[in-house]
């Protein structure tokens, strides 16, 4: 996806992935990472604290650590669509990422390097809301 070009080489696109007009306003927060060895959990409210009942979609987003394979800045592992949430209605988010889906290609075959992996949530690739960290 162009999103890992742009980020991984400074480009500034007219308009992001994931850029949306809602007009709607939302809020994200209470971010917990849980993570063993075939998945991480990651948990988080999505608010509406706007005027208008609308909906979200919450995109998760992974950094992976500096290794010996290169790879993008970031890259998109997961989203989710918020049901219709009335002005300040909050709903609670769940989402699972498979270990394997973080591993990267190399001349060996698929490999998951070691090292603190960042879990980023935001409205768009560029609008983050709520980071954390795990270690792989």
């Amino acid at each position: 996806m162009e999103y890992r070009y742009y980020d991984t080489f400074g480009v500034e696109p007219l308009l992001e992935f994931g850029y949306g007009l809602s007009y709607k306003t939302f809020e994200y927060s209470n971010l917990n990472l849980e993570k063993d060895k075939e998945k991480i959990k990651v948990e988080f409210d999505v608010k509406n604290v706007g005027k208008i009942s609308g909906k979200e979609i919450a995109q998760i987003y992974v950094k992976a650590p500096k290794g010996k394979i290169d790879k993008p800045f970031q890259e998109l592992k997961g989203f989710h669509k918020t049901k219709l949430l009335q002005p300040g209605e909050l709903e609670h988010v769940n989402i699972l990422i498979p270990i394997n889906n973080l591993a990267s290609f190399c001349n060996v075959g698929w490999v998951v390097e070691k090292g603190e992996y960042v879990i980023r949530i935001g409205v768009s690739y560029r609008d983050i809301r709520l980071e954390g960290r795990v270690k792989i």
